[in-house]
């Protein structure tokens, strides 16, 4: 069976294949007889000196340019990490600053309460001794009283 249209490139065979079964292979269209063609390159044509020399001087150029890209591009990192470097040094030095003068006011307050409290302590000695001495005192005046009061009555 096949299509009678002939502008209609598909074809459709009916084939039997075994009892009661049919089978059916519909080709679409005739394949294509050869591929189209590729544009070919075009054909390199014979370079003069000049243009050779033209060449070479662009390239060169190029190669200059690419270059002093680079070199600006590394100039810029490393002036960023300069700056950073500069950064972190002052943020270190203030660190230490602050943390110089934080420990030095808490040395100070250290001696001054550690003076306080000396000065505290002596004085409590001081007001000690002072009691100790009446005691002492009068110790020794109830203890000579009765002592008096015994050869006087005797």
């Amino acid at each position: 069976m096949s299509a009678e249209n002939p502008q209609d490139p598909t074809e459709i065979r009916c084939k039997e294949e075994s009892k009661g079964g049919l089978k059916f292979d519909v080709i679409i269209a005739d394949p294509a007889t050869s591929p189209p063609k590729r544009p070919s390159s075009p054909k390199d044509k014979d370079l003069t000196a000049e243009e050779i020399e033209e060449k070479l001087k662009a390239a060169e150029e190029r190669r200059l340019s690419l270059e002093a890209k680079k070199m600006a591009q590394i100039a810029a990192k490393l002036s960023k990490i300069e700056e950073a470097s500069k950064n972190k040094d002052e943020q270190m030095s203030e660190f230490i600053a602050q943390t110089k003068e934080a420990l030095e006011q808490k040395m100070e307050s250290h001696i001054e309460k550690r003076e306080a409290y000396l000065t505290d302590v002596k004085a409590k000695l001081k007001d000690h001794e002072k009691r100790a001495e009446l005691v002492r005192q009068n110790k020794e005046r109830l203890s000579t009283q009765p002592q008096e009061e015994i050869t006087s009555s005797a």
